[in-house]
């Protein structure tokens, strides 16, 4: 499963149970020239089915993941097909605009817990609203959002000490550990997934924090051929592959928050990342952020040092 410079990866999902490596190849084949096709042989997070299939030459890439994605039905269902997370980095750079009149933009960091995740259409259920999942009131467009006191789930920070001793069994598979630092944070809760088609079947890396990933028990052969895969191909989703240790600190990490109230006019990733500069980087934001399919409030992955649960208010000026 190496990686070529004329070679190009789509990532697939949602098919029948009885849809095999062979069958999807021949379907492929009407696309273009078809280079590898691969299942794993568990499922993705949302319980489906998914595999990555490799094309030779391809001419127009975006081109050739929308006729894929829009084309091809197998017994009734719909193939989802779209480039691999690690190649669709995006990173935004605000703009200097003069703007005037002053409107409340409110962000809240998302607070994880079990709502279901918002997905477009095909995907089942109606998608929800991300105010149905804040656990706070309305950040209406124009209006101040008041905080009397923390909101449930947002505590006020306490400074306090305490001691822990590790030993070495607890910590044994720490020693065999490895970590890498992830291409593309916005795959950083996908990291198992995204990972499956490039690490053996028995390695199962998880985030750790910021763009930090750990493989435990890989052995050094196998962190051998990913650091050289890299090397010669740059076609890993990971870079500084190396052997975990205690002196490596992060000092930042990975949240989704909510912005809300900022008006329609302003409704760009390049004027949010001029709200956010004071909370951390922009990482990316939600595909419904981007298409315009939802505009109450926007869910927008940032890369920050702050601690866990903040809210803050500030006031903008819109074409002045």
């Amino acid at each position: 499963w190496s990686n070529h410079e004329d070679v190009t990866t789509f990532y697939f999902s949602r098919f029948p149970v009885g849809i095999r490596e062979t069958d999807l190849w021949k379907i492929f084949q009407k696309w273009g020239r078809v280079w590898e096709v691969f299942i794993p042989k568990y499922k993705n997070k949302e319980g489906h089915r998914f595999g990555f299939v490799r094309f030779k030459d391809v001419t127009d890439v975006k081109k050739l993941e929308r006729d894929l994605d829009n084309n091809i039905f197998i017994d009734g269902m719909k193939l989802f097909v779209n480039s691999p997370r690690f190649d669709r980095g995006k990173v935004y750079r605000a703009h200097s605009d003069a703007e005037s009149s002053q409107k409340v933009v409110g962000s809240q960091e998302k607070q994880k817990g079990k709502q279901q995740e918002n997905r477009g259409p095909g995907y089942g259920d109606r998608p929800r609203s991300y105010l149905e999942v804040a656990k706070d009131g309305t950040l209406g467009e124009g209006s101040l959002h008041q905080m009397k006191e923390a909101p449930q789930g947002i505590n006020k920070e306490k400074q306090s000490s305490v001691v822990l001793n590790s030993n070495m069994a607890d910590s044994e598979w720490l020693q065999k550990a490895w970590v890498g630092r992830l291409k593309n944070r916005g795959m950083f809760e996908k990291i198992e997934e995204e990972l499956r088609w490039v690490i053996d079947h028995d390695i199962y890396p998880c985030y750790w924090v910021d763009d930090w990933v750990i493989l435990p028990y890989m052995d050094d052969s196998n962190a051998a051929k990913l650091i050289n895969e890299e090397l010669k191909n740059g076609s890993t989703p990971i870079t500084d592959l190396q052997k975990w240790s205690p002196h490596i600190r992060p000092t930042h990490r990975l949240t989704w928050i909510l912005l809300g109230g900022l008006p329609l006019v302003v409704w760009k990733p390049e004027y949010m990342q001029k709200v956010l500069k004071g909370i951390g980087e922009m990482v990316e934001v939600d595909e419904y952020v981007e298409e315009r399919k939802q505009m109450d409030v926007a869910r927008i992955l940032v890369r920050t040092n702050r601690s866990l649960g903040f809210q803050e208010n500030l006031w903008a000026t819109i074409d002045g």
